[in-house]
């Protein structure tokens, strides 16, 4: 009776295997499109959708800027302690862009080897050599590179930015002590003009200071608002890096 049970339990397992193939077979192994809902086949675009497909949805990323602060060469941006206009003002189309540089080694900022300046005015009348870098490629000579916005809070990207390719815009005078990198020594030029507009926390830790100025008429810009890269070293060729926005 035990052999005859267990015969009949096999049987009855077997029988329902049987149908459970047959409703796989039936049902299971239909084509993807027969599935409806549970299909993994996506539907067809519908005309002027090609441009959503996945492959662009998920590759299109805004460009990150490390221009500024997060620049990781930025080592001492708080060496700019001051300027004029302030930073995020307006530099009138004759009037000029200032910016205060200290450093603790007795020779403010840098500029170019060979710069030739008016003792008396700090007009620079002869530049140095605006092809000098420092070894990650940064103009030894100060520089502000420009990028027309659309508005004020504009996020970018900045063309103009020295890491996009844009052009240096080089000073037109300066004051005070600079050293001439790589190896001009100190240049001594006219008393710099008082300090303005010093930037929130940041104090000249003495009073050797360079001043650089650029003639706005020099830029050549049309009215508008731009962002400005400022780049510049101190005096032991640490790399400072500055970003405002600027109206004209």
């Amino acid at each position: 009776m035990v052999f005859r049970r267990g015969f009949l339990d096999m049987t009855l397992l077997f029988i329902i295997i049987v149908i459970a193939l047959g409703a796989i077979l039936t049902t299971g192994f239909k084509s993807k499109s027969e599935r409806g809902t549970e299909g993994l086949v996506p539907e067809a675009l519908a005309p002027g959708e090609e441009k959503k497909s996945l492959q662009l949805q998920t590759l299109k990323f805004r460009k990150v800027e490390v221009g500024c602060e997060e620049n990781p060469l930025n080592k001492e941006p708080e060496v700019l302690f001051a300027s004029d206009p302030a930073f995020g003002g307006i530099a009138l189309p004759g009037g000029q862009i200032k910016v205060w540089v200290w450093d603790d080694d007795g020779s403010g900022g840098s500029i170019s080897q060979g710069t030739v300046v008016d003792r008396t005015t700090g007009q620079i009348t002869t530049p140095g050599d605006r092809t000098l870098t420092d070894r990650a490629g940064y103009l030894w000579e100060p520089a502000i590179y420009l990028t027309k916005l659309s508005s004020p809070g504009d996020p970018g990207p900045y063309s103009g930015d020295k890491e996009n390719g844009g052009p240096a815009y080089f000073p037109t005078a300066v004051k005070g002590v600079a050293n001439q990198q790589p190896s001009g020594g100190d240049l001594t030029s006219a008393p710099i003009d008082p300090p303005v507009n010093i930037i929130v926390n940041r104090i000249a830790r003495n009073w050797t200071l360079s001043e650089f100025i650029w003639d706005v008429s020099s830029l050549g810009l049309t009215t508008g608002y731009y962002r400005a890269q400022i780049i510049l070293h101190d005096g032991d060729t640490h790399l400072s890096i500055n970003c405002t926005t600027i109206q004209i």
